[in-house]
């Protein structure tokens, strides 16, 4: 064999070589991503949404004990929404709405400290409660559409590192990237979901439209 026949035999090898190469990676790859398509259709499967719909916000106590899924506390979608709704009412009449989370709060009402966080985040700011309410955007200056709709959200292994009888459940704000979580606790003699921890929905979110110097 020639010196050309050779180098012509090598330089053919080492295509073959490479395609090889190339093709053990794009089938890698192609089971990577069918690993990652399927762990992702598993996560979907296994969350929830549930829709609550409410035809205005209550401004009394008396308005929010008679909402249907104030007596739906064994679920914790309920208790989460209406969280929202105390919330949003809370940012229009402080002592209603404190009386409308101590319901959700059972039997801890809210301490100073909460008080005090919750006014805090509503400082210039009374628009993040609304932002949770279906149809509302930063360009609309966070006007949800009316009735007032929730969205809950239960997702797969996020109450895997909380204490027994604790359970994690999230709201999406129009200003907001991420879903915001809400922490509840269950009272074991009624099976009763209630409000343990709601910090994660006072976080700070975009400006509305009307407030942005750059818009």
């Amino acid at each position: 064999m020639s010196i050309i026949d050779q180098l012509i035999n090598s330089a053919a090898n080492q295509v073959k070589s490479s395609l090889k190469g190339v093709a053990r990676s794009a089938e890698y790859s192609a089971k990577q991503k069918g690993k990652e398509t399927l762990e992702k259709a598993k996560a979907s499967a296994l969350s929830k949404k549930v829709e609550f719909t409410f035809e205005k916000i209550p401004d009394t106590l008396e308005e929010f004990k008679a909402l249907p899924e104030v007596s739906k506390l064994t679920d914790p979608f309920a208790t989460t929404a209406l969280t929202i709704v105390a919330y949003a009412a809370y940012a229009k009449n402080k002592a209603e709405g404190l009386a409308m989370f101590n319901v959700l709060r059972g039997p801890a009402p809210f301490s100073n400290l909460d008080i005090s966080r919750t006014d805090d985040s509503l400082k210039g700011r009374t628009y993040i409660p609304m932002s949770y309410f279906e149809g509302a955007t930063v360009e609309n200056n966070y006007t949800p559409s009316v009735p007032y709709k929730v969205v809950v959200i239960q997702t797969s292994h996020t109450d895997d590192t909380l204490s027994e009888g604790y359970k994690r459940m999230f709201v999406k704000s129009a200003g907001a990237d991420t879903e915001r979580y809400i922490t509840l606790r269950t009272k074991a003699s009624t099976k009763e979901w209630f409000l343990s921890e709601h910090a994660g929905i006072t976080s700070s979110i975009r400006v509305p439209q009307n407030e942005n110097p750059w818009a």
